[in-house]
């Protein structure tokens, strides 16, 4: 896990809408063309970044639901499995079936 304190989750946010397309270059570059991914496509180079290379601290996450990215420190709910599904239905979240293998904010569930 990395620690970094000055990756925040506004730093993140700023790059998955960079990554989109949605803001200008970050400050200090240049680049010929600016990228244009989907949410799910620009949150899969985040996830690369946190999983694979460790540059991301892996508690920022992409809800299922509202597709906002989230701090996983301010609550949430992941479905794993059918043991999770009960867990998670037990604690009061609104989860079906069709939720394994989901993440979501904690203001979603």
């Amino acid at each position: 896990m990395v620690d970094n304190p000055e990756m925040s989750l506004e730093l993140v946010k700023e790059f998955f809408e960079f990554l989109q397309g949605n803001k200008a270059y970050p400050e200090g570059c240049i680049l010929k063309s600016r990228p244009k991914l989907s949410k799910n496509q620009a949150f899969s180079v985040i996830y690369v970044l946190q999983e694979r290379m460790g540059l991301i601290p892996d508690k920022f996450e992409l809800c299922a639901e509202c597709g906002e990215l989230f701090d996983t420190d301010h609550g949430f709910c992941h479905i794993d499995d059918k043991a999770s599904l009960k867990e998670n239905k037990a604690m009061g979240f609104r989860v079906t079936a069709k939720d394994i293998g989901k993440t979501f904010c904690g203001d979603c569930r």
